[in-house]
């Protein structure tokens, strides 16, 4: 997801290519939060309203069902704003971070370009989460805006 919205961010890219990347990511996002909402959450235990009420309110909170709508909106939405893949970009670089610290810390490929830009990530988290929130209200102001024209 990180490499596939990096390149619709991208202006050098081709537009048609850009496009079909942005879409892209934004669907590579909605998989995989739904997905780790499945092994998170699980299914509900019962198909009937109750059960389903209990089991959306427990969902409904956490940080992945936010970025399963976000993406959902944008996925099936025709406007093409590069401004929206900000999230996408911080969220991707958040867990590409973490999944290079975990797996690849003896490595020493990773111990010699990428621990430095890891603990960068991981240790300037609330930045990027800031950056996040900026952009999602700048987004919040652009859809407004194309609202009335």
């Amino acid at each position: 997801v990180f490499v596939v919205a990096f390149l619709a961010a991208v202006p050098i890219i081709p537009k048609h290519l850009s496009h079909r990347a942005y879409r892209l990511s934004f669907m590579g996002t909605t998989c995989s939060s739904l997905y780790s909402l499945y092994s998170q959450y699980g299914k509900p235990r019962a198909w009937n309203m109750q059960a389903l009420q209990v089991y959306f309110q427990t969902i409904i909170a956490s940080k992945d069902f936010i970025y399963f709508v976000y993406c959902l909106t944008f996925v099936t939405s025709h406007l093409c704003l590069k401004f929206a893949l900000i999230p996408i970009l911080c969220w991707s670089f958040e867990h590409v971070a973490k999944f290079l610290r975990r797996n690849f810390s003896r490595s020493t490929l990773y111990r010699k370009y990428l621990e430095e830009p890891c603990v960068w990530v991981e240790s300037n988290n609330t930045t990027l989460n800031i950056l996040t929130s900026h952009a999602e209200i700048g987004l919040g102001f652009l859809l407004v805006l194309s609202l009335f024209s």
